[in-house]
């Protein structure tokens, strides 16, 4: 990470990357330099009731009474439920063009913002290293003075001139939670500082962790180890952005911000007891209360990067969606209430309001009644024109040829509502598409509003001084 002279930058609230262009010395060649900031909160939607209640009665689904059979037992946490969410961020970077053959690798012009590597190696640092516990380099997502870490400044030249489609961000596998889960039977799961796991008894890559909790139904929550199935992902840009020789010349400045929706992120759920300690599972992940018959598991970490002029206002309008129609553990189709939360982001300045991000989460609600074992609005690839005009379709997977919303309308109204029809992956996504089947599935929708993303930012980039005459930067 290279902090570059003459560039000041101050941070509130949301993660930003700020890029200021400049003028270098005729002996360096023309330039600029990028500032990258950190990663930061969801902002809370407070009409997200009103619009599950409307799209419930759109639906005429009734919510069913207190559950008390231990396989129809989930939950989630709630947006004020997580109190801390830890990973250890090994680098970021903007890319050309990622096409997934590599994995989570830019194949084309990658152009790093970010880079940490003073620690473990990915796949050996697991949660029983022992300097897992100890280790004190974590970013707090939920805590804004702790992404200070992610702060700095990056120089770009004439070699960065070109069209990005994507951001990769690297985390370890290791990261750590606090936070309660609230079930639908009543009960409150907490998150456990353990200090054994099950394992899958594999190595490597292929080897996964839970965690062993002998009092997830007693408060107060503690901060614990959880493991990931990966430790990077790509977050491709919904608007590609460009860096342009005229950029350079005229000084444009930049910045991105990195939207994260942390309600409802982690998940709970029943556990038939007694049946980890003989594992022979493949498959295991979170925090298992065995004899209680409990267990934990969050999502995987999702981001919408977003990036626009410094002088522009990144606007969020979010939706708030819900079915009948998904398949619950039972895998058949039915009267399944679920609902997700969809979130696009634009530019206000833009005429056309094209839209630059989105993040979505899929979560139970009180009518929901079987347990949801996978996301299905994750994983949104692009977002492309509908059939009709005036609609978009919404696509999922490494390919994008999904289509989880077909001909999806925005809406302006604050509590207007419509129906969308798409397709549910129910297992996991391909180079192809689904790897199995997909299913049609309708939504009813309302609009719960819009508002800035950067209510609580505040950022000024001060351009570096004119070259001294012996060919270097000025002093501050």
């Amino acid at each position: 990470m290279m902090v570059r002279s003459g560039v000041k930058v101050n941070l509130a609230l949301l993660a930003v990357l700020v890029v200021s262009c400049s003028k270098k010395s005729d002996d360096e060649g023309k330039g600029g330099t990028m500032s990258t900031m950190a990663l930061g909160n969801a902002l809370a939607i407070e009409d997200e009731s009103l619009g599950l209640q409307r799209n419930m009665q759109l639906l005429g689904v009734k919510a069913p009474q207190l559950v008390t059979d231990s396989s129809e037992i989930f939950g989630h946490s709630l947006a004020d439920g997580i109190t801390a969410l830890k990973y250890r961020i090994s680098s970021m970077e903007l890319c050309g063009r990622s096409d997934g053959s590599t994995g989570d690798a830019c194949n084309e012009r990658p152009f790093s913002l970010f880079s940490s590597q003073d620690f473990a190696d990915y796949d050996t640092f697991v949660p029983t290293d022992p300097s897992a516990a100890s280790f004190t380099g974590w970013t707090d997502f939920m805590t804004p003075g702790s992404l200070k870490d992610l702060v700095g400044t990056v120089s770009y030249t004439d070699t960065h001139v070109g069209t990005y489609e994507a951001v990769i961000v690297n985390f370890f596998r290791t990261f750590k939670v606090n936070a309660k889960v609230l079930l639908n039977n009543g009960e409150t799961l907490y998150t456990k500082n353990v200090t054994e796991f099950y394992s899958n008894n594999k190595t490597g890559l292929d080897v996964t962790y839970a965690g062993k909790s002998t009092t997830m139904t007693e408060g107060p929550s503690e901060e614990g180890l959880f493991f990931l199935p990966n430790g990077g992902k790509t977050f491709f840009l919904q608007h590609p952005f460009e860096i342009t020789e005229d950029d350079l010349k005229n000084e444009v400045p930049y910045k991105m911000v990195l939207a994260f929706d942390h309600a409802n992120f982690i998940k709970g759920a029943a556990q038939f007891p007694n049946t980890m300690d003989t594992n022979t599972s493949d498959w295991v992940e979170g925090q298992i209360d065995d004899a209680k018959g409990r267990r934990i598991a969050p999502g995987f970490l999702e981001f919408a990067p977003i990036l626009a002029r410094e002088s522009e206002t990144v606007m969020r309008e979010t939706y708030i969606l819900s079915t009948n129609g998904i398949p619950g553990t039972d895998g058949s189709l039915g009267n399944q209430p679920f609902s997700a939360r969809v979130t696009f982001y634009y530019v206000k300045e833009d005429p056309t309001q094209a839209i630059r991000g989105v993040t979505s989460m899929a979560y139970y609600n009180e009518y929901s009644t079987s347990y949801l074992n996978f996301n299905p609005v994750g994983q949104i690839r692009s977002i492309k024109d509908g059939s009709t005009s005036g609609t978009i379709d919404v696509l999922q997977g490494y390919s994008g040829v999904v289509k989880l919303f077909k001909d999806f309308k925005r809406l302006t109204t604050v509590g207007e509502s419509g129906t969308v029809s798409g397709e549910a992956c129910m297992s996991g996504f391909d180079a192809s598409g689904c790897s199995v089947p997909v299913q049609n599935v309708d939504w009813v929708y309302t609009y719960v509003g819009s508002a800035e993303a950067e209510a609580e930012l505040s950022i000024k980039a001060v351009q570096p001084p004119p070259p001294t005459e012996d060919g270097g930067e000025g002093a501050e």
